[in-house]
């Protein structure tokens, strides 16, 4: 039996082997670290002696003698020498009496979990079950092509508007914000109590990409944007305004994403999650780009002592700041 010990290296030497082990998620990466400390998390990363496996874990001390872990990001590399000890592990590393661990896997391979019967499916996961990704290795004429019918001709109904597109940056974060609000009090949504998508793309920084479409007034109208890391892009942000939903906004800045993540060399773009119960109007508006579809792994938790388990995850049902990014 492997155990876990904490990785001592730089920034970017974490980053480097994650992508040396494959299956790495940006929710892995350091950046990441950063958007989490956003919502008060601490990060801690753990390597196997011979750096085969890492993961992210990031925590809070809800007192002195309990520690809620959470594991976006899932694993890098090979479980089959850990799985079975390392939620004591990180136990051990946190030094609390009680320690509530849970991991997403938020990449749609396989892995093999390894796991034994101190470890437990969550009944009402945070994320979605199922999402959509975009094979970005095809052409570009075959990327439209894919299109379901409908949303091509939507896509071509924004091209005869004017509009224009452009890359945001840090100065555009009070604006993707703004808009965000404003597409949740056009929907009648509850305000928000999570981050907003502009501050976690001005978090990521190189790491993200987001475009926004303007009209001839220049005003922000729709902004999409994706967080990358190695070779993969996953959707972060979404929001279009009244006036951008009547000009198909959404499309033009969807497309654009799309083109320009795959001419930056990227090969896969995840949607983050498709959910018919919750959300079938962005669900449908996702397998439109027509991308395959994959289901998400379960997510796992375990606490010590046992019994913690059920009480801490109808705690994090709530919505424990920043356990849902």
């Amino acid at each position: 039996m492997t155990e876990l010990r904490v990785f001592l290296g730089t920034d970017s030497d974490w980053d480097q082997l994650l992508l040396q082990l494959g299956n790495a998620s940006i929710y892995s990466s350091h950046k990441w670290s950063g958007v989490m400390a956003s919502s008060g998390w601490s990060s801690l990363r753990l390597v196997t002696a011979n750096q085969k496996c890492a993961l992210q874990v990031f925590y809070k001390r809800i007192s002195h003698l309990l520690a809620i872990a959470w594991i976006p990001g899932g694993f890098a590399g090979t479980t089959e020498q850990i799985w079975n000890s390392w939620g004591r592990d990180i136990q051990r590393h946190l030094a609390s009496r009680s320690t509530y661990v849970r991991i997403a896997f938020p990449n749609h391979k396989i892995v093999n979990l390894h796991a034994d019967s101190s470890w437990n499916e969550v009944e009402s996961p945070m994320g979605a079950q199922k999402t959509v990704v975009i094979d970005l290795s095809k052409p570009h004429e075959q990327l439209r092509e894919d299109l379901r019918p409908n949303w091509r001709r939507n896509l071509r109904r924004s091209e005869k508007f004017s509009l224009s597109v452009r890359t945001l940056g840090d100065s555009d974060t009070a604006a993707i914000n703004h808009l965000e609000d404003t597409v949740m009090h056009y929907k009648q949504l509850p305000s928000r109590t999570s981050r907003h998508g502009g501050d976690t793309v001005e978090l990521l920084g190189e790491h993200a990409l987001t475009l926004g479409v303007f009209d001839e007034a220049s005003r922000l109208l729709s902004v999409r944007g994706a967080a990358i890391f190695g070779d993969t892009a996953r959707d972060i942000v979404a929001a279009t305004s009244p006036e951008g939903r009547r000009v198909y906004a959404s499309y033009l800045a969807t497309w654009a994403l799309l083109s320009m993540l795959k001419d930056r060399g990227l090969t896969s773009f995840d949607l983050s999650g498709i959910d018919d119960l919750q959300n079938k109007g962005v669900s449908d508006f996702k397998r439109g780009l027509g991308g395959a579809e994959f289901a998400y792994l379960a997510e796992y938790h375990q606490t010590t002592p046992h019994w913690l388990v059920q009480p801490v995850a109808r705690l994090i049902q709530f919505r424990l700041p920043g356990i849902s990014s």
